[in-house]
């Protein structure tokens, strides 16, 4: 097999992401690759490339992800329909999950992932013999979603609910006056209103990300009864927050004007300093518990108010 010989297709609309991909797949012997910023673009090398594999964020700017990966199956592009296809994603949800089983696809990759757990798993799929169901199957299995079901599809909602609401009151430093109070309810640690944005949609997104990990953070540590997984759990945030900054880093060098960057910034650090690590720590009492998750619910809403969103979770 000569280096060109398998193509892969990387959907991804952020830049560095798509550049860290392509660095890191034509570094494996075999194969070449290729990358589409855009919905359209990679609708484009779809119809004219023998792709062998497509690798696609499903929370694209423009449209779904995932509609690029049912058109994939349905035989709508000049690639075969059967080929491996991989969806990645910062935060991905159980009716996502299911589509994307109910289409074949053949693995689902959380971000942030290292190039060596990348290149195991593009290995790994590209070996698999996939049970790929004729085009046809796939062409009735749903009707064509309409461009209202793919905005409803991608709409992210960071909340992690119980089956019972409780609440609590608290000021978060820094986050309110001192003659104010929050009201939390700790079955949404992270409420994000529909609307909120930095009218930065890479900067959007891991916010979006970062705070429905905090919320699943916080829901798994008072309703496990063991949870092996949290030191695993909490990692993963601090890598999603120095992916943050770094993308952060590289957009301001775009917009030096906006001093939505340096406010990010010095926020992501506050943020930082908190020992997220303690509330898994099982010696912990339930009031210091407590008395950390509302600092760090008061620093993530401070990171969050103006000016990097225009319209302030709660």
């Amino acid at each position: 097999m000569t280096k060109t010989d398998y193509q892969v297709l990387v959907v991804d609309d952020v830049y560095l992401m798509c550049h860290f991909l392509y660095e890191t797949l034509t570094k494996i012997t075999g194969f070449s690759c290729r990358t589409a910023t855009e919905f359209a673009k990679a609708e484009a090398i779809l119809g004219e490339a023998p792709i062998d594999m497509a690798i696609i964020d499903i929370h694209l700017k423009s449209e779904s992800g995932l509609t690029l990966a049912k058109n994939i199956r349905r035989g709508k592009y000049a690639c075969r329909h059967d080929i491996p296809i991989l969806i990645f994603s910062g935060n991905t949800f159980k009716e996502e999950i299911q589509q994307c089983l109910a289409f074949d696809v053949q693995d689902i990759l959380a971000k942030p992932f290292s190039a060596a757990s990348l290149k195991e798993r593009v290995k790994k799929n590209q070996l698999k013999e996939p049970k790929i169901k004729p085009a046809e199957y796939y062409c009735k299995l749903e009707p064509q979603a309409t461009k209202h079901d793919q905005k409803e599809a991608r709409r992210v909602k960071a909340a992690i609910t119980k089956s019972q609401a409780q609440t609590s009151t608290y000021r978060p430093k820094g986050a309110v006056s001192a003659t104010e109070s929050i009201t939390v309810e700790t079955s949404v640690f992270i409420r994000w209103p529909d609307d909120a944005e930095s009218g930065y949609h890479q900067i959007d997104r891991r916010l979006k990300s970062i705070s429905f990990q905090l919320s699943a953070l916080h829901w798994a540590v008072y309703n496990k009864t063991s949870y092996k997984d949290a030191g695993k759990d909490i990692k993963q945030i601090r890598l999603a927050c120095d992916d943050l900054l770094h993308v952060s880093k590289q957009l301001r060098r775009k917009h030096a004007s906006d001093r939505l960057w340096q406010e990010l910034a010095d926020r992501l650090q506050q943020f930082k300093k908190i020992l997220l690590e303690k509330v898994a720590d099982t010696e912990l009492s339930t009031a210091q518990r407590d008395d950390l998750f509302k600092k760090v619910h008061g620093s993530w809403i401070t990171l969050l108010s103006k000016p990097i969103l225009k319209k302030e979770p709660v």
